[in-house]
């Protein structure tokens, strides 16, 4: 499998996760009298719920997925493009000098463009 995907997803699957334990432990704290403690059943109820929550993500990431599938190799690197480009060269025109003096010899210096 591509790992390149697996590292892209794995933020929002976790994040996923996080979210669906906090919405079922609010259920949990707010039905406490009707739930069995039991660890066997806390098991299997956690096991179901992480498969549903899985299921649930990858059926939402299908766009994002098909997105990273589609793109270039060269865009999904770290700025690939802007380390084999030399740098930029001094062109020889300078700009334009801007004084806060109020001397009227500033006025009369040449500026190439």
């Amino acid at each position: 499998m591509n790992s390149y995907l697996l590292r892209r997803l794995a933020p929002f699957f976790v994040f996923s996760v996080l979210v669906e334990f906090g919405f079922m432990a609010l259920q949990l704290y707010q039905n406490a009298a009707n739930v069995d403690f039991s660890f066997l059943t806390m098991v299997k109820t956690g096991g179901v719920l992480l498969l549903t929550t899985s299921v649930s993500f990858l059926f939402v990431m299908q766009p994002y997925v098909f997105y990273l599938l589609v793109l270039p190799l060269s865009l999904s690197l770290p700025f690939p493009h802007f380390a084999k480009k030399p740098p930029r060269r001094f062109s020889g025109k300078s700009l334009p000098v801007l004084s806060t003096s109020l001397s009227s010899t500033t006025s009369s210096l040449p500026i190439r463009y």
